[in-house]
């Protein structure tokens, strides 16, 4: 599992798009999209609706993105824990 993925996967979702996903990493688009795609791939499920204007999460997708929460709030909660000693 490719935590870097799942971490651009939950950026994109939080930023709506993909440009601006790019834009607030500062990434190539086409990074951002075939890095999706790759983990679209490895869960063998569509995990992103891509629109003209927007993102729509599918259930998988809806999935994935509640776990990714998860993760964010543990590593914000082991980066205050080490910033403590």
């Amino acid at each position: 599992m490719d935590l870097n993925a799942l971490m651009l996967f939950y950026e994109t979702v939080n930023a709506r798009s993909i440009n601006k996903a790019a834009m607030l990493l500062d990434m190539p688009k086409s990074t951002i999209s075939r890095r999706l795609r790759l983990l679209e791939q490895q869960f063998e499920s569509t995990l992103l609706k891509r629109g003209a204007r927007s993102l729509s999460l599918t259930e998988t997708g809806r999935a994935l993105y509640q776990r990714c929460e998860s993760i964010v709030q543990e590593l914000e909660k082991a980066n205050l824990q080490t910033t403590q000693f």
